[in-house]
């Protein structure tokens, strides 16, 4: 059974943007209203909790436990409307 990890509002967005576009860390800085240096740290955050993993040193890609917990919070953002 995976533990409920607890994502904060940029790391979730990120992870959401990943999964309904290719973008680039360019586009994400603009959306998340970030620099790249804080860019950086909400990926690396999300690398150790296993949310997203690092093909090379310029992508990464989201992992299954990302994708399950993106389909979870959408279901349950629906089930509030």
């Amino acid at each position: 059974m995976e533990e409920d990890v607890e994502l904060n509002k940029q790391q979730f967005t990120l992870l959401q943007m990943m999964y309904t576009s290719d973008i680039d860390a360019d586009m994400a800085t603009k959306i998340l209203r970030v620099p790249r240096e804080e860019l950086e740290k909400i990926v690396n955050e999300l690398i150790q909790c296993e949310m997203l993993r690092a093909l090379d040193e310029d992508e990464i890609e989201l992992t299954e436990k990302a994708i399950r917990y993106i389909a979870k919070q959408m279901k349950k953002n629906l089930g509030e409307l």
